[in-house]
């Protein structure tokens, strides 16, 4: 009997394992289903998700680079206006240069010109005053020997005259005299004027 109790208790237990054992594959098939079910869901959701991360993402990095890309611009400018700056200071500096160089040649120009007037009116002026003297000098010259050529042809006439009167007697004797100191004084004038000539 006791082996028919044990072989009924092994049954039992057999009977209770293999409905515990069913009531747990019931129980994972259903939650296997039901996981199943949710799986769909589930990755969805995580698609979703995953798409919104990646839009916001995308989002924050096309943000992140138009911000860089605005930065880029507004350095690029502030270069572009600096270089601009110093471009227009260094050109101004040599139209500054170029004009002082300009007008500083201008002026050694004016100068050398005023210069160079100068010397030629006073080399005019001094030729201008020699001319003028030398002019004066010959109608100087020019009237003392007309007054010489009027003198000697007076003392000649009145030489003549003397001669004549006193060849006709009628010149008294110291006057003879006297016409013959001026023959001798006027030959040895004479003389005197070819030897220095």
């Amino acid at each position: 009997m006791m082996k028919v109790m044990t072989g009924l208790l092994v049954l039992i237990m057999f009977i209770a394992g293999c409905k515990d054992s069913l009531s747990k594959n019931n129980a994972y098939l259903m939650s296997n289903k039901t996981h199943k079910a949710k799986q769909p869901s589930d990755n969805s959701i995580k698609l979703a998700t995953i798409n919104n991360n990646a839009k916001v993402n995308i989002a924050k990095i096309k943000s992140s680079n138009n911000i860089a890309l605005a930065k880029l611009k507004a350095q690029s400018m502030k270069n572009l206006a600096q270089i601009h700056a110093a471009t227009a200071i260094k050109t101004a500096t040599i139209n500054i240069a170029e004009q002082k160089q300009t007008m500083r040649i201008k002026t050694y120009i004016f100068m050398a010109i005023t210069l160079v007037t100068l010397v030629a009116l006073y080399v005019y002026y001094l030729i201008s005053q020699r001319n003028r003297e030398l002019r004066a000098k010959m109608h100087e010259e020019k009237l003392k020997h007309d007054l010489e050529l009027k003198e000697r042809e007076y003392f000649e006439k009145r030489l003549h005259k003397m001669i004549d009167l006193a060849a006709d007697g009628k010149l008294p004797v110291d006057m003879q005299q006297e016409v013959i100191h001026s023959l001798q004084h006027q030959n040895q004038k004479l003389i005197d004027t070819k030897v220095a000539q």
